[in-house]
């Protein structure tokens, strides 16, 4: 049937919606504070601690809905965060460097000690495997994030052993006429 022509004989008729007695419309409640403006209720004086309690409820609930958004937030950031530190391990080295740049660009962002205590063992054996079998800016990479672990982990016994335990690679790495000169020095800042 086409657009403009209506059937004859039947009439459409919408039904009414309209506010009842008791201030409630038809099929739905009615709040009174919808359709009140702010300069009316603040004209009225037994209506105002009413509506002052109603924003503050409001407000806690934008705190409540803001401490959500961060701490879904902190979640996607651990999970990308997990996503780099399992990307260290890749046969790939273009992806290695990838990962590498994001692990280092995660924990200069924040400062997540137990995050990184939980993980400290798998990122130190990811990292040391790219100072081994890397080349240059691998092994630079490498080594800057080895630095930011020991930052992460704090001032202790764990920082001292992650560096103990690396600090023969990175004098090897030091000491080797062919490595590139970027990671040499990258390795002399980190080692000394």
């Amino acid at each position: 049937m086409p657009k403009g022509k209506k059937k004859k004989g039947k009439k459409s008729v919408e039904p009414h919606v309209g506010v009842g007695m008791g201030g409630e419309r038809d099929g739905e409640e009615y709040d009174p504070m919808e359709s009140a403006s702010v300069a009316s209720i603040a004209s009225s004086g037994g209506q105002a601690s009413d509506t002052a309690a109603s924003l503050a409820e409001l407000g806690a609930g934008a705190d409540a809905s803001n401490q959500v958004d961060d701490l879904s937030a902190q979640e996607q950031f651990e999970e990308k965060l997990k996503d780099a530190i399992d990307g260290l391990i890749d046969k790939s080295a273009k992806t290695r460097l990838i990962n590498l740049k994001n692990l280092n660009n995660a924990l200069c962002k924040k400062y997540l000690p137990d995050f990184v205590t939980d993980r400290k063992i798998t990122i130190c054996d990811s990292l040391e495997r790219c100072l081994k079998k890397g080349k240059g800016e691998e092994q630079v990479l490498a080594a800057v994030n080895m630095v930011l672990l020991c930052i992460q982990l704090g001032m202790g016994y764990e920082s001292e052993t992650i560096y103990n335990d690396i600090k023969p690679l990175l004098t090897t790495i030091l000491l080797d006429k062919t490595a590139s000169a970027k990671a040499r020095a990258s390795v002399s800042y980190t080692a000394y």
